[in-house]
């Protein structure tokens, strides 16, 4: 039996992970082009690849392209995050990833047109709610510097307004930001937030993207 050999093994792993990121990176592309129409011909063509080789990686067409939005979901929540983290108000720090996901057409064009093409696949891949929000909330309650009722609820809620608004500003003709920005406050009230805290996070600064 030949031995184990850590190099030639690791060489494979990371051929492995390339063909893989190079998969899900052209199902991307070709499901902000084709939507709910994509094929895996089409990822294989894209990718420089046999149709073979992509089901190696994802034995179903379903796995392929909820793989693809979920990535792209977790590279804006990756995006998201890191900007967040230089944030000190807490409000502020709340809400900053709410004015990102109204912008995703202009910050995350890719992955803005996946959830145009394909809005059936976001609604079942996309998360319930934004990266930490939940449990953001719930800080700010116990320091009461929000105060609500029914908490979860309308946290889920405001998970629910955020979705369609995201439909809505990826779709054509896009709903406007200040129609966006004004549901979300009306959702945001809901939690305990005051008219003046919302309008104080909807106007700070942006950083460059």
């Amino acid at each position: 039996m030949a031995g184990f050999d850590a190099r030639t093994d690791g060489r494979k792993s990371a051929y492995v992970a390339r063909n893989r990121t190079a998969i899900v990176k052209a199902a991307q592309e070709v499901l902000a082009s084709d939507g709910s129409s994509a094929t895996v011909e089409s990822v294989a063509l894209l990718a420089e690849m046999s149709v073979s080789t992509i089901y190696k990686h994802f034995p179903k067409r379903e796995d392929l392209f909820h793989t693809a939005l979920l990535s792209g979901i977790n590279e804006w929540e990756s995006w998201a995050i890191g900007l967040v983290s230089e944030i000190t108000d807490p409000i502020e720090r709340l809400l900053f990833p709410m004015r990102l996901q109204v912008k995703l057409p202009e910050t995350h064009p890719t992955f803005a047109k996946m959830v145009a093409a394909d809005v059936a696949l976001f609604l079942v891949v996309a998360p319930g709610a934004l990266p930490g929000f939940s449990e953001n909330v719930l800080k700010l309650q116990r320091a009461k510097v929000i105060k609500s009722a029914d908490t979860k609820a309308r946290i889920q809620n405001i998970s629910m307004v955020l979705t369609m608004i995201t439909i809505g500003r990826c779709s054509t003709p896009p709903l406007p930001e200040k129609e966006a920005l004004h549901l979300l406050s009306i959702a945001l009230e809901m939690i305990g937030l005051t008219k003046d805290q919302i309008k104080h996070a909807w106007t700070a600064p942006l950083p460059d993207f």
